[in-house]
């Protein structure tokens, strides 16, 4: 490598920490920006998204299992419960419910205790006192600039199918694409394969489906 070529790479370096110094300040932007925009939807509009939701886990638990005992058929609903429950609080200010992600937890309960504190909210018997309403921003959410404008058209049910419906279209894509590149027999392993391990499962866990 010549002199001219080291000193060119190294003259490249301030102008490639510059390029991600601004990526990064764009991409903090727009995910403030969105944060806002999702808290800035009131509750109300989505209350009986919510209370559709909250019924069906309620009826689930916190660890529902499909097709008997078998782990691999479980959903997250801990962690779903604890998704809605921030799309149906209002709490503090815009800035405040943006960034604080506050969602609503009753530790009183003994089974269940999120599905349960989910449904509780959602049928209006939240307690309003300030131990009741945690912030949760230790994560960042963003789901919720998803989640919240979709819970204005459909409830958990309807947005399990959608997420369903998504999955195979994607895994149907890749497959067919890999048919392409390696044969249909790569294809179809790598379709089959998927649906060895029960991908749907993850796919109508809202957690996992973000994932």
């Amino acid at each position: 490598m010549t002199n001219m070529e080291n000193s060119r790479r190294g003259s490249d370096i301030p102008r490639v920490l510059g390029k991600l110094a601004i990526c990064f300040v764009v991409l903090l932007a727009l995910f403030c920006v969105l944060k806002i925009a999702a808290a800035a939807i009131p509750a109300q509009p989505l209350q009986h998204s919510i209370e559709e939701s909250a019924v069906r886990l309620h009826e689930e638990g916190d660890y529902k299992r499909f097709f008997g005992k078998e782990p691999s058929f479980q959903v997250d609903n801990w962690t779903t419960s604890i998704m809605l429950t921030m799309c149906a609080t209002e709490r503090g200010s815009l800035l405040e419910a943006a960034f604080g992600d506050y969602r609503y937890y009753d530790a009183s309960i003994q089974k269940n205790a999120h599905t349960e504190s989910f449904y509780q909210q959602a049928i209006g018997n939240a307690q309003q006192e300030d131990q009741f309403w945690i912030a949760y921003a230790r994560y960042w959410n963003g789901y919720l600039i998803v989640l919240k404008p979709l819970l204005l058209f459909l409830n958990l049910d309807g947005i399990r199918i959608l997420f369903a419906v998504l999955t195979l279209a994607l895994l149907l894509a890749d497959a067919c694409l890999l048919a392409r590149l390696r044969g249909i027999v790569a294809g179809a392993l790598f379709f089959l394969s998927f649906l060895a391990v029960n991908c749907f499962i993850a796919a109508i866990s809202l957690s996992l489906f973000f994932t």
